[in-house]
């Protein structure tokens, strides 16, 4: 049987969303090793903050990554368009808190692709329109 590779998550985002993710994952659930926030900041150059991202992605190669951008099509989710094709990494836009969290909690005990099907299961139910849920 395959041993279970560790799955190291990394947020990309805008601004410093990505390390406010971070924080506030690690205020509800406690220890969150094994989780990178990159934030692209407006005086970064675009190759600048590539580089750094590819350079994790090739230095770490030994584990499965999960990637979660911040907007689809934006800066960060192009940076990811070169990695798509590497058989330890999974890209995810539109990141919430509720996925994170989901990650987070799935990624110690389960593979790679377990935890980004779970993910993908899970997206209904990340928007819930509360009025519509609430009044009858």
């Amino acid at each position: 049987m395959k041993k279970k590779r560790d799955i190291y998550i990394l947020i990309l985002s805008h601004g410093k969303l990505a390390e406010e993710f971070y924080n506030t994952a690690k205020m509800i659930v406690g220890s969150v090793n094994n989780v990178y926030p990159f934030s692209f900041m407006k005086e970064m150059a675009f190759q600048t903050f590539e580089k750094k991202v590819v350079r994790f992605v090739k230095k770490n190669k030994d584990h499965d990554i999960i990637i979660f951008t911040d907007l689809f099509g934006g800066s960060c989710f192009n940076i990811c368009s070169s990695l798509v094709n590497k058989k330890n990494v999974r890209i995810i836009s539109g990141l919430n808190l509720g996925v994170l969290l989901e990650a987070i909690l799935l990624k110690n005990s389960n593979t790679l692709d377990e935890v980004v099907n779970a993910l993908e299961r899970k997206k209904n139910d990340t928007i819930i329109y509360v009025n519509k849920k609430l009044i009858k």
